[in-house]
C-alpha cells in the first residue's frame, strides 16, 4: 500500500460536523470472564483501502488564460529557431523544419511559477512527419538558473527533463511528465526531423494529477458502556477526524510512502453516536489510497470494529 502526500481541506468540515467529543475517563480492564480478542497477523492489515479517483487540474484554467494563437500571437514563445515558414495560421502556430536541430522557448506569460514538484507539461500539435525526437527541459529565468537546473538534474525524484519520440502524424496531445521546484519556462528542442516538415501547435497547458478523496462512517456505543481501549491505524500523508478532532498522522514526508501509523482514539470516543472520518490530497503520485482500521474494545469485553470503506 502505497501513500503520499498533502492534504485534502475541501469538505472537511461537513465530515464531523454532527460529532461533539464528551472526553473519557480513565476505565478498567474487561472482566475475568469475559474474553478481549488478540491480534493475529492477518488482521493487522485486514482493511480494503480505496483509490480515490485522479482529477487532473489545469494551470491555465487556474490562472484565468489560455495560450493558444488565437489572438495572432506565439501564445508565450519567445524564441523559435531552426525553422522557416513560421507564422500564425487559423489559430495555430506553423512552422517547416530546415535544419538538424530545432529550439522552442517558451516562458510564462501568466506571471506565475510553474507548481512545484510534478507538471505535465501537455502540447496540441500535429506534424506531416513524425519521425523525430523531443525533448523538453523545464527552465528557470531567474537568478542562477543554470544551477537550479544542474541541482534539479541530480535529484532522482525530480527529474526535469522528458525525452518522447512520437510516432503519430494526425492531432494529438504530447505530455510531458517533468518535475522542478523553480520552474517558469521551458525549452524544447526537436531533433532527428526531416527538413521540411510541417508542424503545427494548436495550445499548451500545464497540467497536475492530484489524487483527492475523504470517507465518513458512524457508528455507536452502547448507552453506559465504557471504552476500555481504541485505537485508529491510517497510513501516513492523511488525516484523521474522530468526532472533530483532528489527529494528524504528522507523517507528510514523501519518504513515509506506505507506513501505517497507529494512535490511541479513546480519549476522543463517547456513548452514543460516534463519528469518524479521513480526508487525502496528493498531487505528486499516479498511484495513492486512503486507508483506514480501528477497533474499540469495551469495559465488558464487545469488540467493535472501525474499518473504513
Amino acid at each position: 500500500m502505497r501513500m503520499f502526500g498533502s492534504f485534502m481541506t475541501a469538505a472537511v468540515a461537513l465530515l464531523c460536523a454532527a460529532c461533539a467529543t464528551d472526553g473519557a475517563a480513565q476505565v478498567s480492564p474487561p472482566t475475568a470472564s469475559t474474553t478481549v480478542e488478540r491480534t493475529v497477523l492477518k488482521d493487522v492489515y485486514r482493511a480494503d483501502p480505496f483509490k480515490p479517483p485522479v482529477v487532473m487540474h489545469s494551470l491555465a484554467e487556474e490562472l484565468g488564460t489560455r495560450w493558444d494563437f488565437d489572438d495572432g500571437s506565439l501564445g508565450g514563445f519567445t524564441e523559435i529557431t531552426g525553422v522557416e515558414n513560421l507564422r500564425v495560421e487559423d489559430g495555430k502556430l506553423v512552422f517547416v523544419l530546415f535544419e538538424k536541430e530545432t529550439t522552442l522557448t517558451w516562458k510564462n506569460a501568466g506571471g506565475k511559477s510553474l507548481w512545484p514538484g510534478r507538471n505535465i507539461v501537455r502540447l496540441r500539435l500535429k506534424q506531416a512527419i513524425p519521425e523525430s525526437k523531443w525533448t523538453l527541459s523545464l527552465t528557470n529565468s531567474n537568478d542562477d538558473a543554470g544551477e537550479k537546473e544542474e541541482e534539479a538534474t541530480a535529484e532522482a525524484d525530480a527529474p526535469h527533463r522528458m525525452l518522447i519520440e512520437p510516432t503519430r502524424q494526425g492531432w494529438h496531445d504530447m505530455d510531458f511528465d517533468v518535475s522542478h521546484d523553480a520552474a517558469d519556462g521551458f525549452t524544447i528542442t526537436i531533433r532527428g526531423g526531416h527538413a521540411g516538415n510541417k508542424i503545427e501547435l494548436d495550445s499548451l497547458d500545464f497540467l497536475r494529477p492530484e489524487v483527492a478523496g475523504f470517507f465518513r462512517r458512524t457508528f455507536s456505543i452502547p448507552a453506559g458502556a465504557k471504552v476500555w481501549r481504541a485505537t485508529g491505524s491510517f497510513a501516513s500523508g492523511t488525516t484523521l477526524y474522530v468526532n472533530g478532532a483532528k489527529l494528524d498522522s504528522g507523517l507528510l514526508d514523501i519518504q513515509d510512502n506506505g507506513r501505517v501509523i497507529s494512535l490511541d482514539i479513546a480519549p476522543h470516543l463517547k456513548s452514543g453516536e460516534n463519528c469518524i472520518a479521513m480526508t487525502a490530497a496528493l498531487g505528486k503520485t499516479s498511484s495513492a489510497f486512503i486507508y483506514f482500521q480501528g477497533q474499540a474494545v469495551l469495559d465488558s469485553g464487545e469488540v467493535i470494529v472501525l474499518d473504513g470503506v
